[in-house]
């Protein structure tokens, strides 16, 4: 079923299962509705109707999100410019970050990059002494990459953290607070509790900072 709202097409799925209530969920352009009971569709109509609000602003928010980009906690509006050249733009003023490219297909590995200059930066600035207050005095590789699953990850026998370029989009004080996190795991390969009180010796109100961490939504397209 194709319903119109606001002249934007919406596919409308229904699933009939056990349940208590009638739920919506917005996927994309898909109306995702879950019934406990067989909907007609004027009852269908209904439902959607006074659900429309909800509707337009998940969508809403959801071109937002792509339409914009977070580097170090700020909102950048995202610009893709043609050129024959592939580069990348901050404009704090305007809070604008040009994409220079003839190929879109090379948008994401151009800001990829990009993250991982901000992180390099943020290693070169704060890893010394990092090091120094967690007692690590032997070399440490840290190597970057992009995956959905982890902020950080610590191989202790291998003496290697690998941080996610994702990361990049975070205030300082999240990178610094996924830093130490990895750095931990060279005293505590686990998450007991003996980790958490360590690392919230060494890093102020760690599990708050973690916690909000986790809770923040940000673009990811990119």
């Amino acid at each position: 079923m194709i319903i119109k709202l606001n002249d934007i097409e919406f596919n409308v799925i229904l699933i009939y299962e056990r349940r208590r209530s009638i739920t919506l969920k917005v996927e994309n352009n898909n109306l995702i509705i879950k019934s406990y009971k067989q909907l007609s569709i004027d009852e269908l109509n209904y439902f959607i109707s006074r659900h429309k609000r909800f509707i337009l602003n998940r969508i809403n928010e959801k071109n937002e999100l792509d339409d914009s980009i977070h580097i170090l906690g700020k909102k950048y509006k995202l610009e893709i410019i043609n050129n024959e050249f592939n580069n990348i733009l901050i404009d704090d003023y305007l809070n604008i970050c040009k994409i220079y490219t003839n190929n879109k297909n090379n948008v994401k590995r151009i800001i990829y990059n990009y993250y991982k200059n901000v992180l390099e930066n943020i290693i070169y600035e704060y890893n010394d002494n990092i090091k120094k207050e967690m007692n690590i005095n032997f070399n440490v590789d840290i190597e970057y990459k992009y995956v959905k699953t982890y902020f950080g990850e610590c191989f202790p026998k291998r003496k290697l953290i690998i941080l996610n370029l994702k990361l990049a989009k975070y205030d300082i004080n999240y990178i610094l607070s996924v830093i130490y996190h990895e750095y931990a795991h060279f005293y505590y390969q686990n998450h007991q509790d003996a980790f958490y009180k360590f690392l919230e010796t060494k890093f102020k109100n760690y599990k708050l900072v973690n916690k909000e961490l986790k809770r923040i939504k940000y673009n990811d397209i990119y």
